[in-house]
């Protein structure tokens, strides 16, 4: 079932992908990769409150999952929770097996995040985001998969 979401994702049929996805949650909750992928489409449906839950439900399941961490920062990002974006990097960042492009794409949203303090007028650690700006500008994030089960293939909205 969870393969057959994905395919509907990449078909562009959202609902039916959605659907699919949860079924597959359905028959077997304690899936976090499942979790993880359902985020990402509610992601995709511009429903960040709903891929938030989801990525909460894969670390719960699974806490050095990488991926899911990175995943949720964007959407904690994205709704302005920069505190527990940070937070959720640092567990990226933190695990040895997160690898060097999703690490790469993990020091860019830091520093992204940091950006985002400074522009509301908070009180930003300056050596640790000029420590990001410096790695992030030459971090390849395009060169994470353009589909995956696990990350998306897109860090900035």
């Amino acid at each position: 079932l969870q393969l057959l979401g994905l395919l509907a994702k990449r078909g562009g049929d959202g609902a039916m992908a959605e659907a699919l996805l949860r079924r597959s949650l359905a028959a077997q909750p304690a899936q976090p990769h499942v979790w993880n992928n359902l985020g990402n489409l509610l992601d995709d449906l511009q429903r960040p409150q709903e891929a938030h839950a989801c990525f909460e439900q894969a670390t719960r399941r699974k806490p050095d999952y990488a991926e899911a961490h990175y995943n949720d920062a964007r959407v904690l990002r994205q709704l302005g929770q920069g505190d527990a974006a940070l937070a959720a990097i640092e567990r990226v960042l933190q695990n040895a097996a997160a690898g060097p492009a999703l690490a790469a794409g993990a020091l860019q949203l830091r520093a992204l995040i940091a950006g985002d303090g400074r522009r509301r007028g908070r009180a930003v650690d300056p050596r640790r985001a000029a420590a990001a700006a410096v790695v992030a500008s030459a971090a390849p994030i395009g060169s994470m998969p353009a589909i995956s089960t696990t990350t998306r293939h897109s860090m900035a909205r």
